[in-house]
């Protein structure tokens, strides 16, 4: 586990969700969530999306 003295920086929200509609990406993000990820997930790709926030 990482540890960090920036008590500014800012913990990242990544939404997931397995019923996706039309806009919802963009509902999702203007709302304020960090990322958005779609099921079905591809491990290796969901793996390389989360290490982008750490």
């Amino acid at each position: 586990m990482k540890t960090s003295n920036n008590r500014n920086k800012e913990t990242p929200i990544i939404a997931i969700t397995s019923y996706a509609m039309v806009g919802d990406r963009e509902k999702i993000l203007a709302a304020g969530c960090t990322a958005y990820i779609e099921k079905l997930i591809d491990p290796e790709s969901f793996i390389e999306e989360l290490k982008r926030f750490l």
